[in-house]
């Protein structure tokens, strides 16, 4: 056993996840407080809830990290077969019986977003699978479409729930891990092209998402309707200018960005804080997916390699997406940015995957350490 396991966590990765987490919190509670007085009848109402998610993912954070990651590969086919079953739950619960993105309905809310499981669980099945059929990967038939089953379905459950965006980033994240996983190109082109004609039955059979994607070709129309989040998000970043107006400041969340605490949380950002502000979750944002992927490097197996680098992309790909749409860059997908906007299964989960990052972290630091020892007597 080694003395003191505690020092070989990556502790610029820990900076980061609490600095990101508290930033969070402040800012939205800022931008949250103006919906939860006229809705709720108390400007805390988001901010309590947002701390019980908040301390109930910090404790799972601190058990993931304590915990072999290695042990998720006993779990790995358990996990993909239970987010099959609660994206089916998902719709038996629903009181109109239809697909939809939550397991919990109440007369007031909706709880427990699905998906934000879903996604954890595909990249440690996906992990689990590159390692151990490694040697057959390269070929379709024998490694790639067996693989394909299991999550196809979840992507496609999720897709039809409908979230959409949700299921093309769940797809994205897979299709990478399968090319650093050796599948071939001409593999994943074809996977491709056969899941095309189904992102385009979605929006076609979606009047929200062909709103939203013709919106986004023609800026500046419809701005009372489909362009109204998306023009009063370019408002706000201009409103805030090279240093904001002030923390709390902010005039667009009063109305004018109405998921302003969720999905345009980056705005309320811009506004309060300014460009420069902004600019620095940016770093933080690139600093974590640089020590992410050198969490990846220093992985002891394939095993955390792929698992390592799902995580990264889980949260990366969410807030360049996140930015994307509200910089006018992409159309408007309601992806949330991770450790900052508000939603409990969102951080809960977030953060009980950073546990796994860590915990993947510490393995490779003991190993390297390990090594050092052993061939330089130190």
């Amino acid at each position: 056993m080694y003395p003191n396991r505690r020092q070989y966590y990556d502790n610029q990765l820990i900076i980061i996840i609490l600095s990101l987490a508290a930033f969070g919190t402040i800012i939205m509670y800022s931008a949250s407080s103006p919906h939860a007085i006229e809705n709720y009848h108390g400007s805390t109402f988001f901010l309590v809830r947002h701390l019980k998610a908040l301390v109930i993912g910090i404790a799972a954070l601190t058990i993931m990290s304590s915990i072999n990651y290695r042990h998720l590969r006993y779990s790995a086919f358990a996990l993909i077969l239970l987010s099959v079953a609660a994206l089916i739950m998902g719709y038996v619960f629903s009181p109109a019986r239809v697909p939809a993105r939550w397991l919990i309905y109440t007369e007031h809310s909706k709880m427990i977003t699905i998906s934000d499981f879903v996604r954890i669980a595909l990249v440690i099945y996906t992990a689990y699978y590159l390692e151990k059929f490694k040697e057959d990967i390269r070929k379709f038939r024998k490694g790639v479409l067996p693989l394909l089953l299991l999550p196809g379905i979840i992507i496609l459950l999720v897709a039809f729930q409908p979230d959409l965006s949700t299921a093309m980033v769940m797809a994205l994240i897979f299709a990478v891990l399968l090319f650093i996983g050796g599948v071939r190109v001409v593999h994943l082109l074809s996977i491709a092209a056969a899941a095309a004609p189904i992102i385009l039955f979605s929006i076609a059979h979606n009047d929200y998402q062909l709103r939203r994607l013709i919106s986004w070709i023609t800026p500046g129309t419809d701005v009372q309707g489909a362009n109204w989040q998306a023009t009063n998000s370019t408002i706000a970043l201009g409103n805030g200018g090279l240093l904001g107006t002030g923390l709390g400041d902010s005039i667009m969340k009063h109305g004018f960005l109405p998921q302003a605490h969720t999905d345009f949380i980056f705005s309320v950002i811009g506004e309060e804080l300014g460009f420069l502000f902004t600019a620095l979750i940016l770093i933080i944002f690139f600093w974590f997916f640089i020590r992410g992927l050198q969490v990846a490097r220093n992985a002891p197996d394939g095993f955390g390699v792929f698992l390592a680098i799902g995580i990264v992309l889980n949260v990366t790909v969410y807030f360049l997406i996140n930015v994307a749409y509200v910089t006018g860059y992409l159309p408007v997908t309601g992806l949330p940015m991770p450790f900052i906007s508000y939603g409990g299964s969102s951080i809960i989960c977030t953060l009980g995957s950073m546990g796994i990052l860590l915990s993947i972290s510490r393995s490779g630091n003991v190993g390297k350490k390990f090594h050092h020892r052993k061939y330089y007597g130190r």
